[in-house]
């Protein structure tokens, strides 16, 4: 993680002489519907056995989108996170952050881009689980820092494809913390793809 944040930082800085150069008819802003799966262990995993991997569903709403810094606001819904709701109930993971999103333009016609881009940024996490039998219902909200990246595919000026990869870390109240609070061992990693309108 400290590599990726080392790489943002370093294009955050170049990102001002490379924002003067934008393309003034760029879109800045786009709207992502888009669909995925959870894995827990490497992102091959995300795309085998799909049936049994916890399926998400949200959007994301990008801002200033036409500098290589831009913002990003995510949602996203996951039904039965936790397992079987014949056996836990029914349960559920919420999460919604905001990120800096940093990734060059690259114009292969003067509507046909390609944006490859990294992200991190932080939030919040919700998990509900219902009338489990052993330990009852829970509701726990969490705070996260996100980060991953992706590829944005600009098919025209306002239409697009995007496929993205985030990995949010756990992190709030922890007992075994001299400070009360730590980075913890939970972590929710996401593969999704979907289309976006830019405007």
């Amino acid at each position: 993680m400290r590599r990726i944040l080392v790489v943002l930082a370093v294009i955050a800085l170049l990102a001002p002489a490379a924002g003067a150069r934008a393309q003034s008819k760029d879109p800045n802003g786009f709207l992502v519907g888009w669909i995925g799966f959870h894995f827990t262990n490497g992102i091959g995993e995300a795309f085998e056995n799909t049936d049994t991997q916890p399926k998400a569903i949200g959007g994301s709403l990008g801002f200033l989108a036409r500098s290589w810094v831009s913002g990003e606001i995510d949602f996203g819904y996951t039904k039965d996170y936790f397992g079987d709701s014949a056996f836990l109930g029914g349960n559920n993971l919420m999460t919604l952050t905001g990120s800096m999103i940093v990734g060059p333009w690259i114009h292969l016609t003067a509507n046909q881009v390609i944006r490859p881009y990294g992200v991190i940024g932080g939030g919040l996490a919700r998990s509900k689980i219902e009338d489990f039998v052993q330990f009852g219902s829970d509701t726990q909200n969490r705070g996260v820092i996100d980060y991953g990246g992706g590829v944005m595919v600009y098919l025209v000026r306002n239409f697009g494809l995007r496929g993205d990869v985030r990995f949010m870390k756990d992190v709030g109240s922890d007992a075994s913390s001299s400070k009360g609070w730590a980075v913890t061992e939970t972590m929710y990693k996401r593969a999704t793809i979907g289309a976006f309108l830019a405007f």
